[in-house]
């Protein structure tokens, strides 16, 4: 696959951007099809390949593309498990606008143990 600013992976595009210093990021449009755990580590899969994402694993971008899915997709401020967690609040209101994936992670508090958290708490499609 050749790397371009702007391609189509299976139907979701993904757009890059370049930090100062050459790591960059990907938004990649929300979609159901990323509730579905094999298609989290497919993208994450053509996303090291084509060197768009640097310093995370597979399985770590895998779990932060399906934790978006599921907090934008499966939250709810009333009931669900993860109501009261400010940081599935923020995916929930943000999923509109994709989910970025930066080189490196997530750098908040926190961050990558709940994409962990969520990956193994919900099955997924």
């Amino acid at each position: 696959m050749e790397k371009k600013e702007d391609l189509n992976l299976s139907n979701s595009s993904v757009s890059m951007t370049r930090g100062a210093v050459g790591d960059g990021c990907v938004n990649i449009d929300m979609s159901e099809r990323f509730l579905y755990k094999n298609n989290c580590i497919t993208h994450a899969k053509i996303l090291i390949m084509n060197n768009y994402i640097t310093g995370m694993t597979e399985q770590e971008i895998a779990e932060e593309i399906f934790a978006h899915a599921v907090c934008y997709y499966w939250y709810d401020p009333d009931g669900n498990i993860f109501h009261s967690n400010p940081l599935a609040a923020e995916l929930h209101s943000r999923g509109a606008d994709g989910i970025l994936i930066e080189s490196g992670g997530d750098k908040r508090l926190g961050a990558k143990a709940f994409y962990t958290l969520v990956w193994n708490t919900f099955d997924g499609k």
